[in-house]
C-alpha cells in the first residue's frame, strides 16, 4: 500500500482508506504499515489540538488531560515511526 504524507482522504482508495481504518482501530502501531498512516493520523491530532480545542497557547485547564495524552501520542507515533 502506497500513500504520499499528505495526500488527502478523498483522493484516497477505498482500500487504503480501509487500511488505514485498520491500522488505527488495531492500536496504530503496526510496524508493516506505512509511515505516512503515521502522518495522516499526526494531522488529524493536531487539528483536533488547534482547530476543536482552540488551542494556541497555554492549554486551558478543561483540555489539558487531553491536550497530554495528544502530545503522548505524538511522541509514540515519532518514536515508532520516526
Amino acid at each position: 500500500i502506497s500513500i504520499h504524507s499528505w495526500q488527502p482522504w478523498s483522493a484516497m482508495t477505498p482500500t487504503l482508506r480501509g487500511a488505514y481504518l485498520a491500522w488505527v482501530a488495531g492500536g496504530r502501531r503496526d510496524a508493516g504499515a506505512p509511515d505516512s498512516f503515521a502522518s495522516l493520523y499526526l494531522c488529524g491530532l493536531e487539528r483536533r489540538l488547534f482547530l476543536d480545542l482552540g488551542i494556541s497557547g497555554p492549554v486551558e485547564p478543561r483540555h489539558d488531560a487531553e491536550a497530554r495524552a495528544i502530545r503522548d501520542e505524538g511522541a509514540a507515533l515519532v518514536a515508532a515511526y520516526g
